[in-house]
């Protein structure tokens, strides 16, 4: 976003995306986004409702400039079915992070709201999506090794589900590619 002398306001047309260098990065859990249901098709079977949400992720160890040259932290987001089940893909994560095998029980009563704020390593891929487009992605995680340092979060801890009443304020502060 760009202001004028005459109180003129534009913003950029796209951008430019820095990816994060792949490897194993101390990373903070900033955010939780419950994004609500969304249809999704599966190895090509007709489209079925699936209640996802976002995990983000601040790299903290690596920071780029963006457009006007301020220093940032690499933030990576994972998406995941809603899903606590044993096979599912954010229970191995979670399990993962833990170092610890959570069973049906155990799992029934994990508030997910919990990991918000708590730091790991964070392994770090770049690919290309099918689409062709530059992206990183977060493969795994586990507890920070004893002795790693982990900086405290630039970004400020974010967690949304949606309730009744809307909460406004909190929506605005999400991606807005996560929103739609």
């Amino acid at each position: 976003i760009k202001m004028s002398t005459d109180g003129k306001i534009t913003a950029e047309i796209g951008g430019s995306f820095v990816m994060c260098p792949p490897g194993g990065w101390a990373a903070n859990c900033f955010a939780l986004i419950v994004a609500g249901t969304r249809m999704e098709s599966f190895q090509g079977r007709a489209p079925e409702p699936k209640l996802k949400c976002f995990v983000g992720f601040e790299i903290t160890g690596q920071k780029y400039k963006d457009q006007n040259g301020f220093e940032k932290p690499h933030v990576i987001w994972n998406e995941y079915l809603l899903n606590l089940g044993p096979k599912a893909n954010l229970r191995k994560m979670i399990e993962s992070w833990t170092g610890q095998k959570f069973t049906d029980a155990e799992m029934k009563d994990f508030d997910l709201r919990d990991i918000v704020g708590n730091q790991c390593l964070a392994n770090v891929i770049n690919k290309k999506t099918s689409n062709g487009k530059d992206r990183h992605e977060i493969m795994g995680v586990s507890k920070l090794p004893e002795g790693l340092p982990c900086l405290e979060p630039i970004n400020q801890k974010l967690i949304f589900q949606y309730t009744n009443p809307f909460d406004t304020e909190t929506f605005n502060r999400i991606e807005p590619w996560i929103q739609k």
